[in-house]
């Protein structure tokens, strides 16, 4: 998602924010202490080794860019995202509520047969599990859903209790078979 600023001198800025692979794959620069530089492969391995770290914590990890745009537009768009620098991260946390082990226990015992559905990456997504009590039976990711025909995802569905980074049609071809 992208919104523009503009500022008391009239320069426009478009901010960026999203999942990290997304954001990063529109940046070309990186900000740091010490001024802007390029977003080499060293500095991408780091942030992603940040990012892998959080997310094992159980923090959902957004990506932030920012880049000062020609003002003169009538109209912005998707291709104004481009050539941005990257600025650091959004990390939310939002743990389960105390009573929810005895929720999945209840809903166990009544043959209810409990599944993630989340647009979360999957470390988070395990992470959540993890902090439940909930038994994994099977993981499958967005990107593996989009592999699947329709049967195929139906016999999958069955088997996992985990779906991640997924996106809201991915979710209704889930819950809708």
């Amino acid at each position: 998602m992208s919104v523009i600023t503009i500022n008391d001198r009239g320069e426009h800025t478009i901010i960026t924010k999203g999942a990290l692979d997304n954001v990063l794959g529109i940046c070309s620069n990186l900000q740091s202490g010490d001024g802007i530089h390029p977003l080499d492969a060293p500095a991408r391995i780091e942030i992603e080794k940040r990012f892998s770290e959080w997310s094992d914590q159980g923090f959902r990890v957004l990506g932030l860019a920012t880049k000062i745009i020609d003002g003169q537009h009538a109209a912005y768009s998707h291709a104004d995202e481009n050539g941005l620098t990257f600025t650091g991260f959004l990390l939310f946390f939002d743990p389960p509520k105390a009573d929810v082990q005895q929720v999945i226990v209840d809903l166990a015992k009544r043959g209810v047969q409990l599944k993630i559905i989340t647009g979360d990456n999957q470390k988070v997504a395990r992470h959540v599990a993890e902090a439940v009590n909930l038994s994994l039976q099977g993981v499958l990711t967005g990107r593996e859903l989009n592999d699947l025909k329709d049967e195929a995802l139906w016999h999958q569905a069955e088997h996992t209790t985990l779906f991640a980074e997924v996106d809201p049609n991915q979710k209704e071809r889930i819950i809708s078979r």
